[in-house]
C-alpha cells in the first residue's frame, strides 16, 4: 500500500533532475504491485531530522516483521563494484570512484532505528511489564539502479543488493517471506530474544508517525546534496515547455497562480479562478519526449511516461479556490 508519494518536485539543475527520474521510476514499479497489498506500505521520499543530523530515505518499505530501505541510483551507462566493495562508475567514457550506496542506505537504516527507539515508549507496548524497542528490527537494503544501466559485478562479490530497478519488488517479496517465517520462530514476540514483529495497531502507529515528522527537502537542498553518482551526461537537456509549465504554474492569460486542475471533455486542464479561463496541460517526459498522461491521486496529479515507466507528481490543487 503506497501511504506517502513521491514530494512535489522542480528544478531545472539536470543532476537532480536524473536523480528524481531514477526515483520516479521506482515509485513507478512499487506503486504497481504494491498499491492494494495491506502487508507492504511504501513511503518515498522520507526526510527526518534529529539534532543536528537529518537523513533522506528514497524508498522505505514497512512491514510487520522489519523495514527495508531502497536506494534509487540514476546509471545512464555503467557501475562496477570490485571484491572490496568499491563502487566505479563510468562518464564520459572515464572510470570514476565514488561512495557505496549500499553503505548509504545501511547508515540510513540506522539512523532510522535510533530515531524510533527515542519515541519508542509511545510506539510500541510492552511484554510482561518491559518497554520493547527496535533493537530488533531487521533492516534490510536494496540498492536499485536505473533500468537503462549496465552492472558489472565482481565473481567473488556479487552484492545481492544491487539490482535493476524493475527486480526490486520481487527481491521485497522474498525478504518479506524471509522475515515472516523467521519471526515465526518467536510465537510470542519476544522482541529481545531475537524475534520481532509488530502488532497491526503497532505498525499503524509508526507510518502515522513518520508521516507526521516528515521534513521535506527543499529544491535548494536537494540539489546541494546530489552527489557525483547522479551526474549524468551533457547530451541530456532539459524539456523547456515541461520545465515551464511544471515549475511556473501561472495563467498564460492573466499570469495568476491561483489554478486548479479539472477534467473535461478532452481530458485534465488548469482552470484560472481569476480569470476564469482554461488553460490546457501537454506535458512531455524528460527523458525520452514522449507525451505523458495525467493521473488524479485525491488532490495530487501526477505525470506518468509509459515507455519510461515512470510518475512524477506534477501538480496539487489548493484546499480552497479563493
Amino acid at each position: 500500500m503506497i501511504v506517502k508519494e513521491l514530494d512535489e518536485f522542480s528544478s531545472a539543475d539536470k543532476f537532480a533532475k536524473a536523480g528524481r527520474i531514477a526515483e520516479a521510476q521506482m515509485a513507478y514499479y512499487l506503486r504497481r504491485a504494491f498499491a492494494d497489498d495491506r502487508k507492504i506500505y511504501i513511503l518515498n521520499n522520507l526526510r527526518l531530522e534529529r539534532e543536528q543530523d537529518s537523513t533522506q530515505i528514497d524508498h522505505l518499505v514497512l512491514h510487520r516483521y522489519g523495514i527495508i530501505i531502497i536506494e534509487s541510483k540514476s546509471v545512464t551507462t555503467q557501475i562496477q563494484v570490485n571484491e572490496r566493495g568499491e563502487w566505479i562508475r563510468w562518464f564520459n567514457n572515464k572510470p570514476q570512484g565514488i561512495p557505496s550506496p549500499v553503505l548509504q542506505a545501511q547508515r540510513q537504516g540506522e539512523f532510522l532505528k535510533k530515531y524510533l527507539n527515542t519515541y519508542a515508549e509511545i510506539l510500541l507496548g510492552k511484554i510482561l511489564g518491559l518497554q520493547t524497542y527496535f533493537g530488533a528490527m531487521p533492516i534490510d537494503t536494496s540498492i536499485a539502479i536505473s533500468d537503462s544501466g549496465i552492472i558489472k559485478r565482481a565473481k567473488n562479490f556479487p552484492l545481492e543488493e544491487v539490482c535493476k530497478a524493475d527486480q526490486i519488488t520481487d527481491k521485497i517479496q522474498a525478504i518479506f517471506e524471509k522475515r515472516r517465517n523467521a519471526n515465526s520462530i518467536f510465537s510470542f514476540n519476544l522482541k529481545d530474544l531475537g524475534g520481532f514483529s509488530l502488532s497491526e495497531d503497532e505498525l499503524s502507529k509508526v507510518i502515522q508517525f513518520l508521516l507526521k515528522h516528515h521534513k521535506p527537502l527543499t529544491n535548494k537542498q536537494f540539489i546541494a546534496n546530489i552527489s557525483t553518482f547522479e551526474k549524468i551526461s551533457e547530451s541530456r537537456t532539459p524539456n523547456t515547455s515541461l520545465a515551464q509549465t511544471r515549475q511556473e504554474k501561472f495563467c498564460r492569460h492573466c499570469q495568476s497562480s491561483n489554478l486548479a486542475v479539472e477534467y473535461g471533455k478532452y481530458g485534465y486542464y488548469f482552470k484560472c479562478f481569476k480569470c476564469m479561463k482554461n488553460i490546457s496541460i501537454n506535458v512531455t517526459c524528460e527523458a525520452c519526449s514522449s507525451k505523458e498522461k495525467i493521473r488524479k491521486n485525491g488532490k495530487q496529479f501526477y505525470s506518468e511516461c509509459k515507455s519510461c515507466h515512470t510518475s512524477t507528481l506534477f501538480y496539487t490543487n489548493p484546499d480552497s479556490k479563493a
